[in-house]
This record gives structure tokens, C-alpha cells and sequence, in this order.
């Protein structure tokens, strides 16, 4: 018994298999000449073929179910030679059908699947001569057919097996050099199972079935009106399907030229093929297929640096999508491409945080030296997503951000500190202007600035009491100043946050950030005008401590995610509106820092779901952008060209299109997988 079993699962012959995931969103074009004109003509590319010119004979299999399935299969001696066979078959499918791609796999034919027995049908063509033919209008359909009963099947098993062999039997009539057409012998089976329990069922989901089958023969018919037609097979052809074994050897006659007199007397009926053209049949991949088509950029441009070239230098972004087709290249950025700043973008779900994180782990691991700081404004725990060495939420002690440092220029620094101030708490102008006044004022009755900006703020009040403005403008910068800034102020975990030391002390954190270490701080549980307020803070104290340097030497980077928190326009553009003056200064500050850091050693990573809520200059000024799948509304922020537009729109989770304006490349990406801990 264990010697019957052992015969029965040894392998026969091994089937290689070329399973189809994506076609061409275009159709590819062939030309063939016109025996009755004697031109060319051009019809769609078919995938009736003979790559390997060694009388291959080649299998299509579609299976229908819950889903649609298409796989290439050949007949192979090994599994060395099957896999052979298949990664040379997909790279000529992908080289005539620029956008198709697929995967290549292996399956031991044993003598127990060859021995299972199941229904099969023949759909038998009849030979021609047929009427036209040379035109799309004359084409017989199946596969259309077979896509829409696709659309129509209630969750039954149908296969569909194609099968076809060049016929170097005939003698083709030549016009100089020009072959008129190729013919190929063709056999198409179609083996059904129904999931039906009862008997009755059983056979009246096969009627029905059959009656759907018959429906793919309508209208295929030669000059002599013969058609198309269904019959039930019985003579092992589930064997000679699975070991491409369905044709005769060629005979011909070369003096009389018969070709079917002595095959029919000496073969079965269902043993003779039908002769056809690559042109008479609708084997292409149109867009009635249920694959999913390639989308690719007209205007594709990449650059691969040499070999030569360290990898520790560059950081890598994810695989290559090289017309729609996704490759096994990786692309890797230089980092000096990251000094002039990055936007990335995309919409939830589409992969946008989780790149995020894979850059920030990527310069963590290539470069050490280059602190990152991420500033995160969105949701709480999103500290996994990233590889950091200090941790810090609002409220923590070690989270000191000093409202204010005095710098190498000390006029300068208290403008900049009134303006980020006035702009963060949604104050007006000349609020601005004031409460510089107030700083110099405190500074030459003190000796120094107040080390509580609430006090900082009760001194801007006291200026406005003691001097009289017009009367509506008098009363509602005091309402402003006392119900909102004040009151914001009085948080007691703030005012420490803010507050000076007696020495302008440099806070810990800021200093291991700029030795190399990654700092991630969480103020996603705080209000808007507590966002606006410590990250310019933030950003006001990176500017006045970082002295300028040569420019191209990166050296520090801060990550914005969710970015509109601190960045996002005003609704209104009424000019005399709180909201809009403060918003519109706010959008200045972050312009000038956009263009200062640069010359710092600082770049920028912002990151937002929908960048046209955001200030113009987050995604207008930095160098390289990487945009995931984005609404119309987004995309067209970014191009002109209505196909990047629509590939925007659709494009794939985790692909993403990049614009790199440091050397003018643009291609796609498919981001490396990434592992996190939230």
C-alpha cells in the first residue's frame, strides 16, 4: 500500500505556471498583413505566440470563482527547467505588453491529479475560410465573453484552458519575404464544478451552466455556416490538458497539399484542431479583462548612481515602479538630496506614517551624527512608528522649551520672539510691534526679559491700558489678552515648559539632538494655540542657537507630522480678521525658516494628509516631494499634467510618486516593508 501511494504521488512531469497580477492599461499594437489588399494592417497585439520557436505548445488557464484568475502553463521536464521556462516566458509577456506583470511558480503534475476525472467541454471552432476578419468589427469574441460571464457567475468553479501550437505544416504564401499570417492550432476545454448538495440541483446548476457556456459560441461561424459549438469529452482529456498533450504530430502532404484527410482517419475527432490566426480571435488583455491594469507616468525620469557608490551614504526609499510594473530595483537618495527639506503626503491609510518612520530609522542607522527631531501634532502613541532615543510628552520636566534666548543679535532675536508670540497666540498687528516695546522696556528696568511670559503678557496689558488706541480696537485686544493669552498662560505646566533660568539655560534634549540623537515630542494632547505656541518656540530657539554654516552640510532635521496643526491657512481672508492676520504672519515666520535653515545645516521633513489646507510655502518650497495616493483637490497642487493627476488619485497603497528637484528625476516608488511597535 505505502508502494502504491509513494507511485501514485510521484511527480510525472512538472507544469510551469506564469500567473498574470497586472495588465497594460493601454493596448499594444501589432501589425499583420491583409491578403486580399496586401498591406499592413494594425489590430491589437495577441497573446497567440510562439516565443520559444521549438513547437512549444502553450496553455492559458482562466479560472472563474469568488474571483478571476489567469495563468500561462507549459509542460516541463524538471523543476529546474520549469522555472527556467517561466522566468523567460514573463520577461518576453512583459516586453511586448509594456505594464503586464506576474509571478512564476512550479507544480508537480502526480499521477493522482491525472487520474481525476471531472466534466470537460470542448468549445470547437470550426476551420475557416471566415468572412472579414481583418478588422476589429470582424474579430470573433471569447475572451469578452468569458469576462462577462465572469460578472454573471454565482460562485461555481469554471475553468477555462486555451491551448495552442504553431503549425509549421502549412505552406504559407509569401509575398517577397512578408509572411500573409501565422496559423496555430487551437484547442479550448472548459471543465466546470457545481457546489450543489443534491442531486437535482446539481444538474439544474449544470443546465444552467452549460446554457451560460453555449452563449461564448454565438456568432463565431466560417463561410459555409458552420458554427461554433459545446460537446462533453470523455477520452482522458483531463490528462492531456495538464501535459499540453492535445495535439497530433504534423503530417502534411507537400505535392497535393491535404492536411486533414489522413489526420482524421487516423485520429479521434476531438484530437484535430482548429486553424487560426493570430488576428481572428480576441486574444489580447483589453480592458474588459477583471486584472488590475498598470498606471504609469508619461514622464518617468530616474537616476541610478554607480555601483561604486557607498550605500551607507544614501538612503534607501523602496522598490522601483518602472512603467506600472513593479522591479526588484531599489532607490536610494544621496543624503545631502534631503538638506533642501522634503514634503511627503497622502491620504489616510496610504502608507504615509509608516515611510516616515522607515527614513527617520534609515538615517538613524546610515547616519548617526544627523539628529532628528520629530515633532508629533496628530494622534497620541505614535512614538513605535519611530526608532528614538529620548522620548518626551507635553507635561514631562525634561520637556523645557525657554519662550525666549538672546543669540548673537539681541535686537533681532526679541523681534523674532515678539512676532512668533503675537502670531502663535492669535494676536493682531501692531500687537507685534508692542510687545517688542515691552521686551526692551522690561530689559532696561530688569536687566533681563521676564522669566514667566505670563508676566511677559500682563506687561503688554498694562502698555494697552496706559495707552489709548482707537476705542473697538482698545477693547478687543484687551478681551484677547486677558480671556484667551492669559488665561492659556496660567496653565501651570506650560508657564515651567516656557519659562527662563536664571543662566538661559540650553535645555538637555536640545542638546543631545544636536550630537545626533533622535528626540521624538508628543504634544498631540495639547489645543491648537499650545501646538502654535511650542513649536515655534521650538523653532525660534533651533534658530538663534544654530550658527550658519557651510551650505550642503546637513546636519539636523526636524519631522513635522500632521503638519496643518501649525500650518494650515486661514478660512477666512477677511483682512481684518484675529484669525487671518495671525495666520498670515505665522505662514511668513515659516516661509523665512524654510529659506534660513538651509544655511544652518537644517532640513524640514513635513508630512500632511491634505496639503491644500497648508500654508503655500510647506509645499512649494522644499526640493523633494513624495506624494502617496491624493484626492484632486491635492494632486493638482503638484501638476499640471492630467495623467499624474489621475495616477495620484489611484494609485496603490504604499506607492508613491517622487519629485525630486535636486537632480529632476520623477518616478514611482513601492515603500519597503516596515516593522513598528505602537
Amino acid at each position: 500500500n505505502i508502494i502504491m501511494v509513494k507511485n501514485i504521488m510521484k511527480t510525472k512531469i512538472w507544469q510551469t505556471r506564469v500567473k498574470i497580477t497586472q495588465i497594460p492599461s493601454s493596448l499594444e499594437k501589432q501589425k499583420i498583413l491583409n491578403p486580399k489588399t496586401i498591406q499592413l494592417i494594425e489590430i491589437e497585439k495577441s497573446w497567440l505566440f510562439d516565443p520559444f520557436l521549438d513547437q512549444t505548445v502553450y496553455g492559458v488557464e482562466i479560472s472563474l470563482n469568488r474571483d478571476f484568475s489567469w495563468v500561462f502553463f507549459l509542460k516541463s521536464g524538471t523543476k529546474s527547467e520549469a522555472f527556467r521556462k517561466g522566468y523567460s516566458l514573463l520577461m518576453f509577456l512583459e516586453e511586448n505588453f509594456p505594464g503586464l506583470a506576474g509571478e512564476v511558480s512550479v507544480l508537480p503534475i502526480t499521477e493522482f491529479i491525472l487520474k481525476q476525472e471531472f466534466p470537460i467541454y470542448e468549445l470547437v471552432i470550426p476551420n475557416g475560410p471566415y468572412k472579414g476578419l481583418y478588422y476589429e468589427q470582424d474579430r470573433f469574441y471569447i475572451i469578452k465573453k468569458i469576462s462577462h460571464l465572469f460578472q454573471r457567475n454565482t460562485g461555481n468553479f469554471i475553468q477555462f484552458f486555451i491551448l495552442w501550437q504553431k503549425d509549421d505544416s502549412v505552406n504559407h504564401v509569401k509575398y517577397g519575404k512578408t509572411s500573409i499570417s501565422e496559423l496555430y492550432k487551437l484547442k479550448i476545454f472548459v471543465r466546470i464544478i457545481v457546489d450543489k448538495e443534491s442531486f437535482s440541483e446539481k444538474k439544474l446548476s449544470t443546465s444552467k451552466l452549460v446554457g451560460q457556456l453555449e452563449y461564448l459560441t454565438m456568432d463565431i461561424k466560417n463561410i459555409l455556416g458552420e458554427r461554433a459549438n459545446f460537446k462533453e469529452i470523455y477520452h482522458n482529456t483531463w490528462e492531456n490538458i495538464l501535459t499540453n498533450d492535445v495535439f497530433w504530430v504534423n503530417h502534411h502532404d507537400e505535392h497535393t497539399g491535404a492536411k486533414y484527410s489522413y489526420i482524421k482517419k487516423k485520429l479521434p475527432e476531438e484530437r484535430v484542431p482548429t486553424f487560426i490566426s493570430p488576428g481572428q480571435l480576441d486574444f489580447t488583455f483589453s480592458e474588459d479583462l477583471p486584472l488590475h491594469k498598470a498606471f504609469s507616468l508619461p514622464n518617468e525620469n530616474i537616476n541610478y548612481f554607480p555601483i561604486s557608490k557607498k550605500r551607507e551614504s544614501q538612503i534607501l526609499l523602496g522598490k522601483v515602479v518602472n512603467k506600472g510594473v513593479l522591479t526588484n530595483n531599489k532607490k536610494s537618495l544621496p543624503i545631502d538630496h534631503f538638506a533642501h527639506s522634503v514634503f511627503i503626503a497622502g491620504q489616510i491609510n496610504a502608507g504615509k506614517t509608516s515611510f516616515l518612520g522607515h527614513i527617520c530609522k534609515e538615517f538613524y542607522i546610515k547616519a548617526p551624527e544627523i539628529g532628528i527631531l520629530i515633532l508629533n501634532l496628530g494622534k497620541g502613541r505614535q512614538e513605535g512608528f519611530y526608532k528614538t532615543n529620548i522620548v518626551l510628552k507635553f507635561g514631562s520636566p525634561e520637556l523645557r522649551i525657554p519662550y525666549y534666548f538672546e543669540g548673537e543679535y539681541l535686537d533681532k532675536a526679541l523681534q523674532e520672539t515678539a512676532t512668533y508670540l503675537v502670531s502663535a497666540l492669535g494676536l493682531r498687528s501692531p500687537c507685534d510691534k508692542i510687545l517688542y516695546l515691552v521686551l526692551k522696556s522690561l530689559i532696561r528696568v530688569n536687566g533681563c526679559t521676564p522669566k514667566s511670559l505670563k508676566t511677559l503678557f500682563k506687561g503688554l496689558r498694562k502698555w494697552f491700558r496706559e495707552h489709548k488706541y482707537h476705542k473697538k480696537f482698545q477693547t478687543n485686544i484687551l478681551r484677547a489678552i486677558q480671556n484667551r493669552v492669559l488665561t492659556l498662560l496660567s496653565n501651570p505646566v506650560l508657564e515651567k515648559t516656557l519659562e527662563l533660568t536664571p543662566d538661559f539655560e540650553i535645555p538637555k534634549w536640545f542638546q543631545e539632538w544636536k550630537t545626533g540623537k533622535t528626540v521624538f515630542i508628543d504634544l498631540s494632547m495639547c489645543n491648537i494655540y499650545l501646538k502654535r505656541l511650542l513649536s515655534f518656540a521650538i523653532f525660534q530657539m533651533v534658530k538663534t542657537l544654530t550658527p550658519d554654516i557651510e551650505a550642503g552640510n546637513l546636519q539636523n532635521i526636524i519631522v513635522i507630522d500632521e503638519a496643518h496643526q501649525i500650518t494650515e491657512k486661514p478660512i477666512t481672508t477677511n483682512p481684518d480678521d484675529d484669525d487671518f492676520i495671525s495666520r498670515e504672519q505665522l505662514e511668513k515666520i515659516f516661509s523665512s525658516l524654510l529659506r534660513e535653515f538651509r544655511s544652518k545645516g537644517l532640513s524640514l521633513i513635513i508630512a500632511d494628509q491634505t496639503p491644500h489646507r497648508l500654508f503655500s510655502c510647506v509645499t512649494a518650497l522644499p526640493n523633494l516631494k513624495i506624494l502617496f495616493r491624493l484626492s484632486h483637490l491635492d494632486n493638482e497642487m503638484f501638476t499640471h499634467n492630467r495623467e499624474v493627476q489621475e495616477y495620484l488619485t489611484l494609485q496603490k497603497n504604499r506607492h508613491a510618486i517622487i519629485m525630486n528637484g535636486n537632480n529632476e528625476e520623477i518616478f514611482i516608488i513601492k515603500t519597503i516593508d516596515y516593522f513598528y511597535s505602537i
